[in-house]
């Protein structure tokens, strides 16, 4: 194998055991790495709670680190696909969940914050071993159109009574 496939195999084993960390921590412990009010409330505000959030999250990263790992090991064009397929939705996701926090709610939670920016590093690491700077282009346009404040955050529509 290729030192940057092994690096990015690493990478991800280290993004899902810290997202694994933080759901021990929850479930077993009652606490949590992140120290800020901001993940509480973004929680309210989410259907499933902040809890089944990170264990989506820890789920996706575990996930990649499989696909990745058999990608390395048969070289099938399906299973990098899959794994393109897969980044971009988790970043389209992550945008506008980050989105919905930055603009609606005006709160930073910092472990969704850091879940985008493992993301962002995770396709930087496939476009580079891809070779592929349209990879790059297309994956950051995927998680920053969710950021973009949607027209009606901007411009209420207010309709007469």
């Amino acid at each position: 194998m290729c030192k940057k496939k092994l690096l990015f195999l690493g990478v991800l084993l280290f993004f899902a055991m810290g997202l694994s960390l933080e759901v021990l921590l929850q479930v077993v412990y009652a606490s949590s790495l992140c120290t800020t009010t901001s993940c509480q409330v973004v929680g309210e505000y989410v259907k499933f709670g902040e809890l089944a959030l990170i264990k989506a999250g820890a789920a996706f990263f575990w996930l990649l680190w499989l696909l990745l790992f058999f990608a390395h090991r048969y070289d099938k064009k399906w299973l990098w696909g899959s794994i393109t397929l897969l980044l971009f939705g988790a970043l389209a996701f992550d945008g506008a969940l980050l989105g919905f926090q930055f603009v609606g709610l005006k709160e930073n939670c910092l472990i969704c914050i850091g879940v985008g920016l493992a993301l962002f590093t995770s396709l930087f690491m496939l476009a580079r071993i891809q070779n592929s700077r349209l990879l790059a282009m297309l994956g950051i346009a995927s998680g920053v159109a969710g950021l973009w404040p949607t027209p009606s955050s901007i411009f209420p529509l207010k309709l007469p009574s």
